[in-house]
């Protein structure tokens, strides 16, 4: 324990410093890996969302056809800024169209090679893929004709564009700084609250420790009014235990419960009557 309030102050910073610096940084890897999950999540969705606008009656037209004429409504509907590539496929999975626009061949070769999920007629398959250093979001949208039934699909490549994933950047960063700084401050705003409470702790317990000495000291008085001899005595013994103790290496704790033993081993004297006590050698 410390023995003067500026080792107080120091051991009460340094511990509370430490355990806010620990959970701080638990605090912001779960805030920053919660706010990944759901950025990529949005980024999932948007994905979804844009790959719904290519089941159009133009992609039932070519699944019809079987033909890759008369694309220009995909053509437009393409954003080359956010996709890399679509493919459109009949209702058995065979390729009937595709557009991979200005992306590199060694990007499209592996792309080609990525099995078609076929999912269930109100299913959407969506997923991540790390090909070439890229971060790629990959979706396959059932195409439903006219009489409610499935006639092929739709599976659309995309990437984030820069400005999307500098925002979501953002956002992440901010929101485990923020995790960071709400624990760092609310350990800032506990520091003094703890220390008058550890002030009124040991207060309390130096007033324990007193009272204890005190009785101590009570009951030797007693014995040594019952015998004067026993008050110089209860001393030595004492200054013996712990002489001993010290030599065997025994621990601080226990030396002090010895203290106590030694100084008060006459205490049973205090009952005994005077005529019996004092009485002389026969």
């Amino acid at each position: 324990m410390p023995e003067t309030p500026r080792q107080l102050r120091w051991m009460l910073a340094i511990r509370l410093g430490l355990a806010a610096l620990v959970v701080a940084l638990i605090a912001g890897g779960v805030a920053y890996w919660i706010g990944t999950y759901r950025a990529e999540r949005a980024a999932l969705e948007q994905a979804t969302r844009s790959a719904r606008h290519f089941a159009n009656p133009a992609m039932q037209m070519i699944l019809s056809s079987g033909r890759p004429d008369g694309h220009d409504g995909l053509e437009r509907l393409l954003d080359k800024s956010r996709f890399v590539g679509l493919q459109v496929f009949d209702r058995a999975g065979r390729q009937v169209y595709e557009n991979w626009g200005t992306s590199a061949t060694s990007l499209i070769d592996v792309l080609r090679t990525q099995a078609l999920k076929r999912p269930e007629r109100d299913q959407i398959h969506r997923t991540w893929l790390d090909v070439s250093a890229e971060h790629l979001i990959h979706v396959v949208v059932p195409i439903v004709d006219s009489n409610d039934r499935l006639a092929g699909y739709v599976r659309t490549i995309s990437r984030l564009d820069a400005e999307t994933v500098r925002a979501q950047r953002d956002q992440v960063r901010t929101g485990a700084l923020t995790a960071v700084g709400a624990v760092l401050a609310t350990a800032f705003v506990l520091y003094p609250l703890m220390l008058a409470m550890l002030r009124r702790s040991m207060g309390l317990s130096r007033s324990l420790l007193d009272s204890n000495l005190s009785l101590i000291r009570s009951l030797g008085n007693a014995v040594a009014k019952k015998d004067s001899g026993t008050d110089a005595h209860n001393y030595r013994v004492t200054l013996y235990a712990i002489g001993l103790a010290e030599a065997l290496k025994v621990s601080v704790e226990e030396i002090s419960h010895l203290v106590a033993g030694a100084f008060l081993h006459d205490v049973g004297k205090i009952g005994i009557p005077d005529h019996i006590l004092l009485k002389g050698a026969p």
